[in-house]
């Protein structure tokens, strides 16, 4: 009952060959409005993109990425899980930029997990946020292929020591700025060049 949570429906048995409508009912008012309101001007509508799309018959529904350190931060373990319609096989990549430093062709159940060791990681940080490229490429039992995931990857180790904040080792310190997705145009349904322009502008008050 919130105005910004994604929400998915699966159209396939509602699809006929020709034309089809998608039909939107919006409430202006519900029992939770009022708490979103908050310091926001009211507004009732969609303000997020509304699309539909297609998934292959073995296709990754599900993925979480973790990054993990044991004592040292000379090695790493990148952390695969996934979840699957179907079973099949996936090639797992890691790439530096261009270059690839760990390939694996691996079976894929309907879960599955999988481990990529990877030494002396460039560590993320947000003063330099280094990312590695994670490309999955997913093929049925007969190994056709069926789609290409690609996403980037972050190493970095968070841990509270002695109450203080560490990343990478290192103490952290959050500074920010509550933000509303806000228009004077358009309202709720803000571009991503007014996004940009609003943390260029925070960036340069400091």
């Amino acid at each position: 009952e919130d105005s910004f949570t994604p929400s998915d429906f699966e159209l396939t048995p509602y699809i006929k060959e020709g034309e089809n409508k998608l039909a939107v009912q919006v409430y202006k008012w519900t029992s939770s409005s009022w708490c979103e309101d908050q310091d926001f001007f009211r507004f009732s509508g969609i303000y997020r993109d509304v699309f539909l799309y297609t998934v292959p018959k073995v296709h990754i529904k599900d993925m979480r990425l973790q990054t993990l350190f044991g004592d040292s931060l000379e090695q790493a373990e990148l952390r695969v899980n996934l979840k699957t319609t179907a079973k099949g096989s996936v090639k797992l990549t890691l790439l530096d930029e261009e270059k690839a430093i760990i390939e694996h062709q691996e079976t894929l159940d309907i879960e599955s997990q999988y481990l990529l060791k990877v030494e002396a990681p460039k560590l993320w940080s947000a003063e330099d946020p280094k990312l590695y490229t994670l490309l999955l490429e997913v093929r049925d039992e007969r190994g056709e292929l069926q789609e290409v995931v690609k996403e980037e990857v972050g190493f970095r180790k968070f841990e509270i020591r002695d109450s203080l904040m560490l990343l990478n080792g290192r103490r952290i310190v959050f500074k920010g700025v509550n933000r509303h997705d806000f228009s004077s145009k358009t309202g709720r349904a803000i571009s991503f060049e007014e996004m940009e322009q609003d943390i260029i502008t925070m960036k340069q008050n400091n």
